[in-house]
């Protein structure tokens, strides 16, 4: 039997260059990381997107604490 909270769960893939970050230079709009930490913070899964470096997307990753 498939537990109902399995169901719930769900994944987010949300784009970081300039979508959620602040003129493309890697700061995130505060309003969009709390949304982001409160999906994490409730089960769900986050995952960043992004068009940058493998480093760069690293240090992105740190700053935030949601993936």
């Amino acid at each position: 039997m498939i537990k109902k909270d399995r169901l719930e769960k769900k994944t987010f893939a949300v784009d970081i260059d300039g979508t959620i970050t602040l003129n493309g230079m890697g700061t995130i709009h505060l309003e969009a990381l709390s949304r982001l930490r409160s999906l994490k913070d409730n089960g769900h899964n986050v995952v960043l997107v992004t068009g940058r470096s493998s480093v760069e997307g690293i240090c992105l990753w740190e700053k935030t604490a949601v993936a």
